[in-house]
């Protein structure tokens, strides 16, 4: 190969003058035409089987003579789907319609029928070929998209084609004359896996590919020209061509006159690894990570190594090899070297791919055509982590995936550098794997999974903590290693790899041995061709597992019989003193603490000695051991011994009466303590606002349901210049996939996000300017004209004082924000009914008289009614325009039926219609309305106000459905669509519930016990004035069959429902 170059556009094989993938190929045709190209597992002699070869010339034939026969089936369009399985055919195939110059699509045949579907729509494709073994596939997917005809493809008879002369008519068939124009022509479009929903299409330019084949050969010649493919080499490659290095792999030996080897069926096992290395002589090898761990247990005598060690490396693609993997072949001197790319960008970098290397095998360097298009970017809170940016104008960078504002690519992954300055990598892993737990803290599972899988007797595992009290990890064992082990040491080496998995993560994130579960022998976790499980496809798969090891962890072990009479009678007679040992020497354990530290003074918090909220259930589950009738929030409402020891000792109805209302006392000094903060802080403002001008919205809570339909909205709206999304995560995160993530969820229209008009910023409303620098929160404050806070904690076991550390700091510093003496911006919140709930039979669109008692006893209720009591003081007092969105029971949308199944009412449904066959019978109103009305009201309140001054009487709007249906008729909808089942008393339905631990509903028994209780006596909110500002309340459909059937649909497609 010829010598080192720094640049894409200085590879030896030009894009800007050869225009093609398709012309390059048929360029290096000419120049090795007798030599071989193609190595395939075919039938020879004998009627036995082998491998067997075709030359350049006649590789080139074939898909020549192919794609004329296909010219008149394919005229008149510009993309052609293919689905097959990996074979030298497909290939022949791929060349045929490159010569045909239409976009080849490549279909992977393990997606479902709707996702096919998807992809031909998406892509705008009308002519699907299939194989007669995904005809059925084929032709169903097909049928779904208007004006698409499927062809299935007879047998391929290789043997004959290759008797076939050159058709005479070819060089008039077929349009060989190529220019710039075909530089940027969408070649071939690969899709992403759609492991968390729809696969993704890429599109891949003619610009692209000729880069992208050329990437590793001269990353390798670059380090050494004797390891880089040369002439006669020959190469395995381990991955379909639907995958993009699958489809590069195709054509990288075409550069050299090397050949590729096809392997009899895909994927292989390590028998046909081996043996198509040493049959052919294999020089080069490309494999994810899946196959190479395959590999070890074939591994057994010396003489088994030689394929591999002759190799002058095997280039592990699709996802990093886990490293005592690595070193497992570099010990048996087999040289594998990691490479990194994506389908949206191409390989760009690489290890030290040398035999004998100067760096560790894992660690990689950007490839020298790449450097000047990489860039690196700190990430937030975490100094020795960087991102990798990709510049927009790299030519390696498919088309149209740039995802930032000033065209450049962020690749959603982390590395760290070895050493500063050194521009040596090493991958940490993805910055979209961050799981956002329930007590709002976040974890990076990545680096934890690849602690637990460096043991010996991990073969695969996965982190979950979405939206969880706590991490909690499932594992698949190594078989080989676990069989020589006792039960007992397989459990002792899973949970030494999980505490060390522990030792670098902080502390939230940490994994309880409790919190692991090992799979039975005879289960599998899910993974892909690259080795990695698909997270959320294995939550899908254990759900039940996963939903009892977090059942038994919050609600701590089942107890034995008697056990509960036992406690009660051994602890009864303790004294004071001896409840505050136990309970210190409880908190000591948990905290792994001196228990003096708790007896010196039992007034301290244990929140401010280290108490989380996941050492919180932990500790609570272990007084529930000694203590009956210990609540879930018994912590956060005794957060010192004192307290706790006191609540123990006497608890009463008349007890519990006197938290109710000291909460309600808190929740006015909360309030008062706020008002008295405004006086101070706010001056009386002077308003002037222009009519008609365009509004620039900071918006928080955009990825919530209510926030990305109201995003929707506020993007539709041609009064809306811009909106800014306050999203939580770091710096640096890819927050504007956070958004993409929640609009594809809920089936909205994913191309809103492409305009400039939409950015989201990383929200930090603790800090007092938000989490930004000084000058941009100061040009936000300038350019921004109304803010509305959407996003809450939503967690109805929480006091009211957790809610002011949690939410109203920021909520205050959100609004000081919002402040300004001269036309301060318009401030909204999205309140709540539970605010004004026990106010009497009708409440009325206008603040409420100071009362804490007419918000519901719960934590969020009485926030709630403090920040409208705060908004209210602003606009009489302040002239501050402050509006509150008094928003009730939220059900899914009407157009799709997306309504998130981790809801009380969903889960209600689900449960008691299908499961227990039993529903409570209520005698209640329902006003739930649909997400997309909401939202849709809300964002019209917003826009139209937005040019009025402050006026408090008239500034509460009721977002709930005016159409009321009664709790029957919630049943009756039920059962017309199929649901069978008894009415029962609410008591009988909780005590059904009590005896069904497996049920999804268990867990929420006590919410349940309560909401009943307020149900029976639900007040009616108006909406007449609310109705007037945003008429599309009043065309929201009531609850019914119809709607019940959507949400049934969107259930079933989640495996919520059967």
């Amino acid at each position: 190969m010829a010598t080192e170059t720094t640049s894409f556009e200085n590879f030896p094989i030009k894009y800007q003058e050869t225009f093609a993938l398709i012309n390059v190929f048929e360029k290096q045709v000419e120049k090795f035409a007798d030599q071989v190209y193609v190595r395939y597992y075919g039938r020879i002699e004998n009627g036995k089987h082998g491998y067997k070869t075709l030359t350049y010339a006649e590789v080139d034939r074939v898909a020549t003579n192919l794609a004329c026969q296909w010219k008149n089936k394919v005229k008149g369009y510009k993309t052609v789907a293919f689905m097959a399985d990996q074979s030298v055919q497909y290939f022949l195939c791929v060349l045929a319609c490159l010569k045909l110059r239409v976009t080849f699509l490549a279909l992977s045949p393990r997606n479902s029928e709707a996702a096919v579907a998807n992809l031909l729509a998406k892509t705008d494709c009308h002519f699907l070929f299939a194989t007669n073994k995904y005809a059925t596939l084929a032709q169903s997917a097909a049928a779904q998209v208007d004006g698409t005809t499927c062809e299935v493809l007879p047998s391929f008879d290789l043997v004959g084609r290759l008797k076939q002369p050159l058709n005479p008519l070819a060089s008039k068939i077929l349009d060989k004359h190529f220019s710039e124009k075909d530089i940027e022509q969408t070649c071939a479009i690969i899709h992403s896996s759609g492991s968390t929903a729809f696969p993704k299409p890429i599109r891949l330019s003619n610009r692209y590919l000729i880069c992208g084949i050329q990437s590793i050969p001269r990353h390798a010649f670059s380090q050494d020209p004797s390891i880089a493919p040369s002439f006669g080499d020959v190469q395995l490659c381990c991955l379909p061509i639907f995958h993009m290095s699958g489809f590069m792999g195709s054509f990288t030996m075409s550069l050299v006159g090397g050949s590729n080897v096809y392997l009899p069926k895909f994927p292989p096992s390590a028998r046909e690894v081996l043996m198509a290395l040493e049959v052919n002589n294999g020089t080069h090898m490309l494999a994810p990570p899946l196959i190479i761990d395959q590999l070890i247990p074939s591994l057994n005598e010396p003489q088994d190594y030689i394929p591999l060690q002759k190799l002058k490396y095997i280039c592990v693609v699709g996802a990093e090899l886990d490293e005592k993997t690595g070193d497992y072949f570099h010990a048996n001197k087999v040289n594998v070297c990691n490479v990194y790319g994506m389908t949206e960008i191409n390989f760009l970098m690489g290890g030290d791919m040398r035999k004998v290397k100067e760096n560790k095998w894992i660690i990689m360097s950007p490839m020298k055509a790449a450097n000047p298009y990489i860039r690196w970017e700190p990430v937030e809170n975490e100094p020795k982590q960087r991102a990798l940016i990709v510049r927009g104008n790299c030519p390696a960078l498919a088309t149209g995936v740039s995802n930032r504002p000033d065209g450049d690519y962020d690749t959603n992954d982390l590395f760290m550098e070895i050493a500063e300055g050194s521009n040596q990598w090493r991958y940490l892993g993805r910055k979209d794997d961050t799981l956002a737990m329930k007590n709002g803290e976040k974890t990076n599972p990545v680096p934890m999974e690849s602690a637990i899988r460096a043991s010996p007797i991990v073969k695969l595992c996965t982190v979950i903590g979405e939206g969880r009290e706590c991490t909690a990890a499932l594992i698949e064992l190594d078989k080989d290693h676990a069989f020589g082990c006792t039960p007992q040491q397989m459990m002792e080496e899973v949970y030494e790899a999980v505490s060390k998995a522990n030792e670098n993560a902080p502390s939230h994130s940490h994994l309880l041995n409790q919190m692991v579960y090992v799979l039975p022998f005879d289960f599998h976790l899910p993974h892909t061709d690259k080795g990695t499980v698909p997270r959320k496809k294995a939550i899908r798969m254990y759900s039940e597992v996963i939903d009892k090891l977090y059942m038994d962890f919050i609600n701590g072990p089942a107890p034995a019989a008697n056990a509960s009479k036992t406690k009660q009678k051994s602890t009864a007679t303790w004294t004071a003193d001896e409840i505050d040992n136990y309970l210190s020497q409880a908190a000591a354990v948990v905290l792994h603490s001196d228990p003096n530290v708790f007896l010196k003074d039992p007034t301290s918090s244990l929140f401010d000695l280290g108490l989380n909220s996941l050492l919180s259930i932990q500790l609570r589950n272990r007084i529930a051991q000694s203590f009956d009738n210990v609540p879930q929030n018994f912590l956060f409402e005794h957060p010192n011994i004192e307290s706790m020891r006191n609540a123990l000792m006497g608890r009463s109805e008349e007890a519990q009466e006197d938290v109710v209302a000291k909460h309600y006392m808190e929740t006015e000094e909360i309030l008062e303590k706020y008002i008295r903060m405004a006086k101070r802080d706010f001056a009386v403002a002077k308003t002037n606002y222009p009519k008609d001008a365009k509004q620039t919205v900071l918006l928080t809570g955009a990825t919530g349901a209510v926030g990305s339909f109201m995003l929707r909205d506020l993007l539709q709206s041609d009064k809306v210049k811009k909106v800014y999304c306050l999203v939580r995560g770091r710096k640096g995160a890819d927050l504007m996939g956070r958004i993409r993530d929640a609009f594809s969820d809920r089936m909205l229209d994913s191309s809103l996000l492409q305009s400039d008009r939409v950015e989201a910023l990383p929200m930090n409303l603790d800090d007092v300017y938000l989490g930004f620098s000084q000058e941009v929160y100061n040009r936000l404050k300038e350019e921004v004209t109304v803010v509305q806070a959407c996003a809450w904690l939503l967690d109805f076991n929480q006091p009211v004082a957790h809610y002011e550390k949690e939410c109203l700091v920021g909520f205050y510093n959100l609004i000081k924000f919002a402040y300004k003496e001269e036309n301060p911006m318009h401030f909204h919140h999205v309140s709540s009914i539970t605010a004004t709930a026990k106010y009497g039979a009708v409440i009325p669109e206008t603040p409420m008289a100071r009362d804490p008692y007419v918000a519901m006893p719960m934590g969020y209720g009485q926030s709630k009614y403090i920040c409208e009591h705060l908004m209210t003081y602003l606009a009489a007092e302040k002239n501050f325009p402050c509006y509150m969105e008094r928003l009730g029971q939220v059900c899914g949308d009407s157009a799709h039926g997306a309504w998130n199944t981790s809801e009380q009412f969903p889960i209600m449904i689900v449960s008691g219609g299908t499961l227990m066959h039993a529903m409570p019978k209520l005698d209640t109103r329902i006003d739930w309305i649909p997400l997309n009305f909401a939202a849709s009201a809300i964002a019209k309140i917003m826009v139209d106000t937005a040019a009025d001054n402050a006026d408090a009487p008239n500034a509460v709007f009721h977002i709930v459905n005016p159409q009321e249906v009664m709790w029957t008729d919630i049943l009756e909808a039920m059962k017309q669509c199929g649901m069978k089942f008894k009415e029962v008393s609410v008591e009988e339905w909780i005590k059904i519930l009590s005896e069904h631990e497996d049920n999804p509903a268990y867990k929420l028994m006590s919410f349940y016990e309560s909401a009943f209780n307020d149900l029976t006596d639900c007040p009616h909110w108006n909406t007449d004035k609310t109705i007037q500002t945003a008429p599309m309340l009043k065309d929201a459909p009531s609850f019914n069959k119809d709607l019940l059937n959507k949400y049934i649909s969107y259930w079933r497609k989640e495996g919520f429902c059967n």
